[in-house]
């Protein structure tokens, strides 16, 4: 089973996507915040990232993971209500985005995408 983060500063938006991706059947870990997801004991095969979080942005975040050799291989899709969220996705190589508010089928197709990735790696 694959193992996903979402790091989310919005706790009910947090909440959801971890609901819908627990009924789908993920593993899955919800933070509110970046300092968590270091604290984590193994790194994800998938990061969901809120690109406005409390504190660092998660553009610097995801520049910082895709820098950082040992987890530049893992899929980061950035979400947000950002108006320029494609140039910015882009901006910070993550590997996907989805614009808030999201439709759930769009979300889980995506997760299922970036993930079916990471067992092509393997």
């Amino acid at each position: 089973m694959k193992d996903i983060v979402i790091i989310e500063n919005d706790r009910e938006i947090l909440e959801i996507i971890e609901f819908l991706l627990l009924d789908k059947g993920f593993k899955v870990t919800a933070v509110l915040n970046e300092e968590d997801l270091w604290r984590l004991e193994k790194m994800p095969d998938l990061i969901i990232l809120d690109n406005w979080l409390n504190g660092r942005s998660g553009h610097d975040i995801c520049i910082e993971l895709k820098e950082n050799e040992e987890t530049a291989a893992i899929p980061i899709i950035l979400i947000s209500a950002a108006n320029n969220l494609r140039e910015v996705a882009r901006s910070c190589n993550a590997d996907s985005f989805i614009e808030k508010p999201f439709d759930i089928d769009v979300l889980v197709n995506e997760v299922e995408i970036q993930l079916a990735k990471v067992d092509t790696r393997v």
